[in-house]
């Protein structure tokens, strides 16, 4: 028999068959736990923009219109919009209904958009190969221990060689129990490291990806003889993250990026142009330059478009 109910999110249900509910639960699981809290908390200021305005719809293409247009007359950017376009036509999936944010409408307002609001120029600067050399060089200088700067050694070198995003190295912060390469995703071999990387923003299911770092020769840089160096040293801990500190906790995000910024000004860098994002810039600059194909450069960077290619700054050098 047909049933109705009205899920957590406040979203009415149709009436379902009694196995429906534990189907749309497996697709809601499908959605990254960080990305579905930043989708709930999208999905309320779109429910609460529709109801400010006295009207339902919210899985109709007048209702997403009607949500775009208040939201850019408040100012709000084009780039929090589409994300939250973006829960919009999840939780139209979960639901079973007809995406609004596909209608034509809808497509063409948000290009309208786009083609009237300013251009802004990214000034992120690479940190390629040299940058990374200049950078380890001074954390003795940075760093309180040793054990301190084999620790950041280890985690930029692999930032630059593997192309990780940050969220793929290391916890958003130490609240953060499930972020960051964990133990069981390093294998070390002679002239040979292998990294998985778990789950991606390109690989929400979580199929997983492994990651082959080789040995470079004679450079103080090298990924697998930084990754070596720092498991003879690493404390047993009941974390299980691959970068924690001595006292067992993670190596955060911030943390990453501060200790690399103060490098950066030892070196007489604007660090304003710097970012942890920088390292995954200055992999794909580097791998231009070295004439690495297109195709090679996706492969290497887990880039699933040619959007690397707005990576590729030599100028920046």
């Amino acid at each position: 028999m047909a049933t109705s109910r009205r899920s957590d999110d406040g979203i009415p249900g149709k009436p379902v068959e009694a196995w429906c509910p534990i189907a749309s639960d497996l697709i809601a699981a499908s959605v990254a736990p960080k990305t579905k809290s930043r989708y709930e908390r999208a999905w309320q200021v779109y429910m609460a923009v529709l109801q400010s305005q006295g009207g339902a719809g919210e899985f109709t293409p007048l209702g997403v219109l009607r949500f775009i247009v208040s939201q850019r007359e408040e100012g709000r950017s084009l780039t929090l919009v589409r994300r939250q376009l973006s829960a919009i036509a999840v939780f139209a999936g979960i639901k079973g209904v007809a995406d609004p944010t596909k209608d034509l409408r809808v497509r063409r307002a948000m290009r309208g958009w786009e083609r009237l609001a300013p251009r802004v120029k990214d000034t992120r600067r690479p940190i390629d190969s040299k940058r990374l050399v200049d950078i380890l060089g001074v954390l003795p200088q940075v760093c309180w221990s040793h054990y301190e700067m084999q620790l950041l050694r280890l985690a930029y070198s692999l930032a630059f060689f593997g192309a990780f995003r940050i969220s793929e190295l290391v916890p958003s912060s130490k609240m953060d129990k499930q972020g960051g390469m964990s133990m069981e995703d390093v294998v070390v071999a002679a002239e040979l490291l292998q990294v998985r990387v778990r789950r991606s923003k390109t690989d929400p299911l979580g199929k997983g990806v492994w990651v082959q770092l080789r040995a470079v020769q004679g450079a103080g840089y090298c990924p697998v003889m930084l990754m070596g160096r720092f498991l003879q040293i690493r404390p047993r801990c009941d974390d299980d993250r691959l970068l924690v500190h001595a006292d067992g906790t993670p190596l955060t995000r911030f943390q990453f990026t501060r200790i690399c910024k103060r490098a950066l000004e030892l070196l007489g860098e604007d660090v304003a142009h710097f970012t942890s994002h920088s390292f995954r810039i200055g992999a794909a600059t580097t791998a231009a330059e070295l004439g690495l194909s297109s195709s090679a450069i996706k492969k290497m960077g887990r880039w699933s478009s040619s959007c690397f290619e707005r990576y590729v700054r030599p100028q920046l050098v």
